[in-house]
């Protein structure tokens, strides 16, 4: 598994070779994911990448709500995924390229 930190580091999400890692069957995990804008930006970049975005029930219904009003197909298409989940937990997803 790789992770990337770019919340807290010194990288942008515009700075990473998205389309490096666009490929039939990327799945891209962000754990404390909020309503996900992150995802629904990067959307825009690539074509075959799924994302899983993370967070606490509540959150997830927000952010699924989000996508419903700004993004349906997203979320109609399955790229677009939300799981709740607590990051201080044992992540469920395993094997992944994770975004936290």
């Amino acid at each position: 598994m790789v992770t990337l930190d770019i919340m807290n580091g010194a990288l942008g999400y515009h700075d990473l070779p998205w389309d490096r890692w666009d490929k039939e069957g990327a799945v891209f995990v962000e754990a404390d994911a909020s309503t996900d804008h992150l995802s629904n930006d990067v959307l825009s970049v690539v074509k075959h990448a799924k994302f899983i975005n993370q967070d606490l029930p509540e959150v997830c219904l927000q952010g699924e709500k989000f996508f419903a009003e700004n993004n349906a197909e997203a979320i109609r298409s399955g790229r677009v995924k939300f799981q709740p989940n607590d990051f201080f937990t044992e992540q469920p997803v395993k094997g992944l390229v994770e975004i936290c």
